[in-house]
């Protein structure tokens, strides 16, 4: 999905073996790069966008869990999956 000459950003480890086609980066002359973490700039750069309106975060959202699910979805999250980002909800 990324645009010829677009730069996709790996953040984090994969529970399971990543598979790329790196011809398919070849031909669209793709920058892949590999992070562990972020810096505090980053974050700034983030919460503008998000604030901005140009990052739109609903579609990255799995789940929407309380407090008490907390533990079980730790273990649900030990396991490959579908799931990205889970938002745990306090009572007020």
């Amino acid at each position: 999905m990324v645009r010829p000459r677009g730069q996709i950003v790996v953040v984090g480890v994969c529970m399971e073996p990543d598979q790329i086609t790196p011809l398919r980066c070849v031909f669209k002359e793709v920058s892949v790069n590999f992070v562990l973490g972020y810096d505090p700039p980053d974050f700034d750069e983030t919460i503008a966008a998000l604030a901005s309106g140009r990052i739109k975060p609903q579609p990255m959202v799995t789940d929407v869990i309380d407090i008490e699910r907390v533990p079980e979805m730790f273990e649900a999250l030990r396991k490959p999956g579908g799931r990205a980002k889970v938002i745990v909800e306090f009572p007020h």
